[in-house]
C-alpha cells in the first residue's frame, strides 16, 4: 500500500511540488528536512512528536502530517509540534526575518501545541510568520502561550486559516489566538475557544490584536471565551494609533463568551470599514456593549446586516447603561459616512438602560439607515426608573428608524430620553394594530410600550408591512445596482479558491473562469440567482499553473477578479 502510494504522490505532485520528503524516514528530524529541501518541496512528518522552534527556509515549502496523503483527520491529533523545554526560545514554528518575494508555506494537518515563548524573543508562541504568505488548513493551535501572539504573530505577511482550530491559548500582554501587524488574515470555517489561562497573572487582552492589518472571520465559531475565573475578554482590540482598513465577520457564531467588549481600542484610528453579516450572536455576557461604534473615531462605515442577536446578558447592574450597539455619536460625527442595520432579530437580550441599540443622531437618511429589525421579549435592568428600553435614543431625526418591529418587550420598546431631543420611530409594528400604548397620547393601545417624547404615528398595521417594496422605495441606503465581486480568497491559491460575490436584486448570472489569454475555461454557476451575498468554490482539476480571471456577467454589466494558480 505504502509503495503504491509514494508512486501516486510522486507522479502527481513531484511536478508541481518539486520533491516529497518524509520525516524520519528520509530525514531523522523535520529541520534537516526543510534544510535540504528546495523551492516547492513537501515534507510529510509522520505520526508522532518533534521538537521546535523548527525554522521554515527560505523558499516556498509545504509542511503537514499524513493527512496530506490520505486526508484522514486522525493524523491531526498524532502528529505534533512542541518546543524544546531546553530550547532558549519556546516556540513551536518560526519564519526568518528576512524579507523575501512569492515566498509562500503551506501547514496541512499538524497539531501545534505547549509553546511558552515569554523571554526576548517572544512574539509567536505557536507560529511566527514574517514578510510571506501562508495557507494553514486543518491545523490544532492549543496551549500555546508568549508575550505577543500566543497561537501565532503576523508581520507584514498574508495568512489564510482554513478549518483550524485555536483552543486554550494565552498572551502576556496580547493576541491569544493572533497579534498581527500590517497583515492581511483570512479565517475561514475555524473554530475559536476557548481561552486559555496558562501565565501566572492572567491577562485580559483580547484574542485577536490587529495594528493596521485587514481581518475576515468567515464562516467560523467564537465560544467560550472570558468564562473562566479569570474572566471577562475582548474579542478583537485595535491598536491606538494604527488603522486597519477592513474588518469582516460573516456567516460566523459568536455564542457562550464573557465579554468586556467585542471590539476594543483604537480611539485614535481603529479600523475604517466595519461588516456583520449573517451571525449569530447567542449566548453571551456583555459587560460594556458587544460595540460601541464612537469608540473608534476613523470609523467611516457600520453595515450590520442578517444578524440574529439572542440570549445575551449584562454581568449585572454595575456595569451601567450598556446594551449590545451603541452608535451614540456616530450618526452626527462628519468622519462617518454611513451607518445600516438592516434585516436582524434581537430576541431575548437583557441590558442595562437599553438592552439591544442606542442610536443619537441628526443625519441624512440616505446614509443612516435602521431597517427591518425585529426586537422580542427584551429586557433591562432599570425596568422603572428610568423605563429603559429594548432600542433607546436621546435625539433621532426621521426617516432613520423605520419598518422595524417590536412585541413582548419589557420595560419601553422604543425610549426617549426625558431630558433631549425628539425620537423618531414612525412606520414601525408595535405588536398590534392599535400601535404602541403611551399612557397620555395612545392610552387604549395593546401594542409594545414607548414614551410620550417619541413620534410613533404613524404606524404599521401589520407586521407584513415592514417589507411592503412600494412603500420602502427610496428607502435603502445606497447600494450598487449591479452584480460585483467582492473577494476571491486565498489568492494566490493551490488546491482551491473561494469566490464571494454580490447581487443586489434578483438576476440571469454567470460566473466564469478565463485564462490569460482570454479563453473561458470553466463555468462554475449560470442562472438565476437571488440578491445578496454568494459564495462558490472552484477548484482547476488538470489546469495549469498561472493567472486566471474570474468574470460575473448579469445585467449590463461583467466585474472580474484576478487569481493566480499556484501548484
Amino acid at each position: 500500500m505504502f509503495v503504491h502510494l509514494l508512486c501516486w504522490l510522486t507522479l502527481t505532485i513531484t511536478p508541481s511540488f518539486g520533491a516529497v520528503w518524509f520525516v524520519p524516514d528520509d530525514f531523522a528530524t523535520p529541520q534537516a528536512a526543510l534544510d535540504n529541501s528546495s523551492s516547492e518541496d513537501t515534507v510529510v512528518l509522520r505520526d508522532g512528536t518533534y521538537l521546535g522552534p523548527i525554522m521554515l527556509p527560505q523558499h516556498s515549502i509545504t509542511l503537514g502530517s499524513e493527512s496530506i496523503l490520505d486526508e484522514d483527520t486522525v493524523h491531526i491529533a498524532a502528529c505534533r509540534v512542541i518546543p524544546d523545554s531546553g530550547a532558549m526560545t519556546r516556540r513551536c514554528l518560526d519564519t526568518p526575518e528576512e524579507a523575501v518575494d512569492s515566498v509562500y508555506v503551506r501547514i496541512i494537518g499538524l497539531t501545534i501545541a505547549d509553546a511558552r515563548c515569554t523571554g526576548n524573543d517572544s512574539w509567536g508562541g505557536g507560529l511566527r510568520l514574517r514578510y510571506r504568505t501562508a495557507y494553514v488548513s486543518d491545523c490544532v493551535f492549543e496551549e500555546c502561550l508568549a508575550t505577543r501572539g500566543g497561537a501565532t504573530y503576523l508581520e507584514q505577511s498574508e495568512a489564510y486559516f482554513s478549518s483550524c482550530t485555536f483552543r486554550l491559548n494565552d498572551a502576556l500582554s496580547s493576541g491569544r489566538v493572533l497579534r498581527g501587524l500590517q497583515s492581511t488574515v483570512v479565517f475561514a470555517n475555524c473554530d475559536v475557544g476557548p481561552s486559555g489561562y496558562l501565565a501566572d497573572d492572567p491577562s485580559t487582552e483580547a484574542e485577536f490584536v490587529l495594528d493596521d492589518c485587514e481581518f475576515k472571520f468567515l464562516h467560523g465559531r467564537i465560544h467560550g471565551l472570558g468564562t473562566s475565573a479569570q474572566g471577562r475578554v475582548t474579542a478583537l482590540s485595535l491598536i491606538d494609533r494604527s488603522l486597519c482598513d477592513s474588518i469582516v465577520f460573516r456567516n460566523c457564531t459568536i455564542d457562550s463568551n464573557a465579554f468586556s467588549q467585542f471590539f476594543s481600542g483604537g480611539s485614535h484610528g481603529g479600523m475604517r470599514n466595519l461588516l456583520l453579516d449573517s451571525c449569530r450572536i447567542i449566548g453571551n455576557t456583555v459587560a460594556y456593549g458587544f460595540l460601541v461604534a464612537s469608540d473608534f473615531d476613523s470609523l467611516r462605515r457600520v453595515v450590520i446586516t442578517r444578524c440574529a442577536f439572542e440570549g445575551n446578558r449584562r454581568p449585572g447592574p454595575q456595569f451601567g447603561g450598556a446594551g449590545l450597539l451603541t452608535f451614540d455619536g456616530t450618526c452626527d460625527d462628519a468622519s462617518c459616512d454611513s451607518l445600516l442595520l438592516a434585516d436582524c432579530r434581537f430576541h431575548d437580550n437583557e441590558g442595562g438602560a437599553f438592552s439591544c441599540v442606542q442610536v443619537n443622531g441628526d443625519a441624512d437618511p440616505a446614509a443612516f439607515r435602521l431597517r427591518r429589525n425585529s426586537f422580542t421579549a427584551n429586557r433591562n435592568f432599570n425596568v422603572t426608573s428610568p423605563p429603559g428600553g429594548a432600542v433607546f435614543t436621546s435625539s433621532l431625526d426621521s426617516g432613520i428608524f423605520e419598518r422595524n418591529a417590536f412585541h413582548g418587550n419589557i420595560g419601553h420598546a422604543f425610549d426617549t430620553w426625558e431630558f433631549g431631543a425628539t425620537g423618531h420611530a414612525v412606520l414601525s409594528w408595535w405588536g398590534d394594530a392599535t400601535g404602541p400604548y403611551e399612557p397620555v397620547s395612545n392610552p387604549t393601545s395593546l401594542g409594545d410600550t414607548t414614551d410620550q417624547h417619541t413620534v410613533y404615528d404613524p404606524w404599521l398595521l401589520s407586521e407584513e408591512q415592514i417589507f411592503d417594496s412600494v412603500a420602502e422605495a427610496g428607502n435603502y441606503l445606497p447600494s450598487p445596482t449591479l452584480p460585483f465581486l467582492t473577494n476571491a480568497y486565498p489568492n494566490p491559491f493551490n488546491s482551491s479558491v473561494t469566490i464571494e460575490f454580490v447581487l443586489s436584486k434578483d438576476q440571469d448570472i454567470a460566473l466564469e473562469v478565463f485564462d490569460l489569454i482570454g479563453r473561458r475555461v470553466e463555468t462554475i454557476c449560470n442562472g438565476r440567482m437571488r440578491k445578496g451575498v454568494h459564495v462558490r468554490n472552484w477548484i482547476p482539476n488538470g489546469k495549469a499553473s498561472g493567472i486566471y480571471f474570474a468574470k460575473l456577467s448579469g445585467d449590463d454589466i461583467a466585474s472580474t477578479v484576478k487569481m493566480l494558480y499556484l501548484k
